[in-house]
């Protein structure tokens, strides 16, 4: 008895439907994200900073970047987001800051800007932590929807069950 086989060779990778699949759900993922970032700003007076969103091939791998613009608003959220060792404003007594730490919103706040006095230095801010916390909110969504990206490009270019 004699026992034949073929192998079937297999159809050539299309990474370029893989790579488009990966990018237009950045793209369409990018508008959600950003409002999160949006939402640490939302009760703000005066400058804020804008979040833009770039999707790009990145040494071939797929990769989302959400931008902070630049001006008083984008040194302010910074200063917020990173923290301060230093701080030369004096607050209103009453002062409660807009921001808590580790959170993703804005609330109303009180008090304001008492003075401001380079001579005498006052405690720094309180790192709020904004990118981490967005970044640890969207690290299971994002695998998911990758996940999900890969299935629809492997079934695009004959690759899928």
């Amino acid at each position: 008895m004699v026992i034949q086989v073929k192998a079937k060779r297999a159809k050539t990778l299309k990474e370029g439907v893989f790579r488009l699949e990966f990018l237009n759900e950045f793209q369409r993922m990018a508008p959600e994200i950003k409002r999160d970032f949006a939402a640490t700003t939302a009760t703000w007076e005066g400058e804020k900073p804008k979040f833009s969103h770039k999707a790009f091939l990145n040494e071939g791998n797929p990769t989302l970047q959400i931008l902070i613009g630049t001006g008083k608003g984008a040194d302010k959220w910074n200063w917020l987001d990173k923290g301060t060792r230093v701080r030369y404003a004096t607050m209103t007594p009453n002062f409660q800051g807009k921001t808590k730490v580790g959170f993703i919103g804005s609330f109303p706040g009180r008090g304001g800007l008492a003075y401001v006095n380079k001579q005498r230095p006052r405690p720094g801010i309180k790192p709020r932590g904004f990118r981490r916390v967005i970044e640890r909110k969207w690290k299971r969504p994002i695998e998911r929807r990758m996940k999900a990206a890969n299935k629809r490009a492997a079934k695009k270019s004959g690759h899928g069950k």
